[in-house]
């Protein structure tokens, strides 16, 4: 998957590893979770609340309703 996904990056594999070292990639359950929803739901109102102050975006959007997990519940519940 590194010789494939470093091309896009203009990157050796081994660049490509080093620079991925570290992250953690959460389970299913995880994702789903009340904490990580918290998390989810105060990155996007940082981000937003960036774009909107400098100009990216008109007004700041509803966080609640901005973030919509069906795609992830639909990839796990199809996965077998």
């Amino acid at each position: 998957a590194s010789r494939i996904i470093a091309k896009f990056y203009d990157l050796s594999p081994q660049e490509y590893r080093k620079k991925n070292e570290g992250l953690k990639w959460i389970t299913y359950e995880e994702q789903l979770s009340a904490e990580h929803a918290k998390q989810r739901l105060e990155i996007f109102k940082i981000i937003s609340e960036i774009k909107f102050f400098n100009g990216r975006i008109q007004g700041k959007p509803n966080v609640r309703e901005s973030i919509n997990t069906t795609l992830l519940e639909e990839l796990y519940e199809n996965s077998d």
